[in-house]
């Protein structure tokens, strides 16, 4: 009993029929092919943009994967000048900051650090502040007598 259900109703025996003929499926396939949108094509059908694709993936028709050109999607790829920037700024900051200031994740931020080499701090752990060096205390006489011999 459980095998028949799995396999649905047999032809001709009930169930729901199709809402799309053949040659409605082959019309907005066609559609599909001549360069509108799955997104279009579904509008002007009243179908949601998945169907459309269902039914252009059902007639053989190659699919390209990630977003059509000039739509938004991934933004366009960092150069190498720009990682070197990036990484040059995580050894002073936290990595969500440095994504902050370059618009990227702090997790992309870590990626390139890893790729260059460097070491990666935990998550949220400040760099190291930078030692400063105690200026040398000048001798007060010597002063004075740079200062005598300007005057002479």
């Amino acid at each position: 009993m459980a095998a028949k259900r799995r396999r649905g109703p047999r032809p001709g025996t009930g169930g729901r029929p199709p809402k799309f003929t053949a040659a409605e499926k082959r019309r907005i396939v066609k559609a599909y092919r001549e360069g509108a949108t799955a997104g279009e094509v579904g509008e002007e059908h009243g179908l949601s943009r998945v169907t459309v694709l269902k039914f252009v993936r059902e007639a053989g028709v190659d699919i390209p994967r990630g977003p059509s050109p000039g739509t938004g999607g991934r933004p366009p790829t960092v150069t190498a000048a720009e990682k070197g920037r990036i990484v040059k700024a995580y050894q002073w900051a936290i990595a969500e900051e440095v994504g902050e200031r370059f618009g990227l994740t702090g997790a992309t931020v870590l990626k390139f650090v890893r790729e260059a080499g460097e070491e990666v701090r935990g998550r949220g752990i400040r760099p190291p502040k930078k030692k400063r060096r105690k200026k040398a205390k000048r001798n007060p006489t010597r002063r004075a007598s740079l200062a005598r011999i300007m005057r002479l």
